[in-house]
C-alpha cells in the first residue's frame, strides 16, 4: 500500500492510516444512524500495554499528536494507572472524531496532582474541570481530580446522576466541552432541548433531567456536554434529544 492521505490536516502514509483505521474499527461500533457507541469500556492496545501512569501519559500525548497533527501537553501526575488508561481512551475517542478541536493541555489537580485544588476555585470538588482558552488559540485545558480514590470515583459515577458511568465517560464529557464551547453548538443544543421539551409537553428541566441526566439540567453548558456524552457512548440507545444534540455538534464542527 503506497501513497499518502490527509488525516487531521497532516499528510500521512497510507500504511499508517490503514493501521489507524484498523484500531478504530476494533475500538468502535457504528450504529445504524452512523453514530459511535463505545462497544464496551475496553481501552486500545497501546494504553492497555502502558505499565504506569507516566507511560499512559506518553501514549496519550503521542496519539493525540498523530491524530491532531500538533502536540498537547499531558501530565497525569497522581492518577491511578487504570483510571488514567480509561481517561486517555475517552479523550482519544473524541479526538479521533474531532481532530480539529482546541485542546492544549491535559493535567491533574489535588493534593497529589500537578496543580493545587485551590486553583480550580468553586470547582475544586468536581471530578474534572475544563477551562476553555480563547477561540482559535488551541489552549483549552482539562484537569482531572486525583484526590478521589478510584473505588469511590467509580461508585459515584455508577449512581447515574450524570451521563458518564465510568472514567472514560468523564473524559468524553470534558472533551464534549472542548468540541462545543467554541462553535455555537451550545446555543443550537438549547434550541433542540426546548423543542423536545415542548413536543413532550414537559417542563424543560424535568425533561432534560429525564432524557439526558440530572446533571444536564444544571446549565446549557453542561446539558450540551452531557447530551454529547450520552450519544457518543451509547449511540442509538441514547435518547433522541441526546442524539440530536450530538448531531448538532458534529454539524458545527464541520
Amino acid at each position: 500500500m503506497t501513497g499518502r492521505v490527509m488525516v487531521g490536516g497532516v499528510w500521512r502514509p497510507m500504511t499508517e492510516v490503514a493501521a489507524l483505521v484498523d484500531v478504530f474499527a476494533r475500538t468502535y461500533k457504528r450504529d445504524k444512524d452512523g453514530r459511535f457507541g463505545s462497544g464496551g469500556e475496553g481501552v486500545r492496545e497501546s494504553l492497555a500495554g502502558a505499565k504506569n501512569t507516566t507511560e499512559v501519559a506518553t501514549v496519550l500525548a503521542d496519539e493525540l499528536t498523530a491524530t491532531m497533527g500538533r502536540p498537547v501537553a499531558v501530565d497525569l501526575k497522581g492518577m491511578n494507572v487504570d483510571v488514567a488508561r480509561e481517561h486517555a481512551e475517552g479523550i482519544l475517542r473524541v479526538a479521533d472524531q474531532f481532530p480539529g478541536n482546541e485542546l492544549g493541555t491535559i493535567s491533574t489537580f489535588g493534593r497529589r496532582g500537578a496543580v493545587p485544588a485551590e486553583e480550580m476555585g468553586p470547582s475544586s470538588g468536581a471530578h474534572a474541570v475544563t477551562r476553555p482558552g480563547p477561540d482559535g488559540s488551541r489552549t483549552d485545558a482539562i484537569y482531572f481530580n486525583v484526590d478521589i480514590q478510584p473505588a469511590v470515583y467509580r461508585r459515584k459515577l455508577a449512581k447515574g446522576s450524570s451521563a458518564p458511568t465510568g472514567p472514560m465517560g468523564v473524559a468524553v464529557h470534558e472533551m464534549g466541552h472542548v468540541v462545543t464551547i467554541h462553535n455555537g453548538s451550545i446555543t443550537q443544543a438549547n434550541r433542540i432541548a426546548e423543542r423536545s421539551a415542548d413536543a413532550a409537553g414537559e417542563d424543560f428541566f424535568d425533561h432534560i433531567g429525564g432524557q439526558i441526566s440530572k446533571y444536564a439540567a444544571s446549565s446549557e453548558y453542561e446539558m450540551t456536554a452531557e447530551g454529547f456524552t450520552k450519544a457518543f457512548m451509547h449511540g442509538s440507545e441514547a435518547s433522541q434529544v441526546s442524539r440530536d444534540i450530538y448531531d448538532a455538534v458534529v454539524q458545527a464542527n464541520r
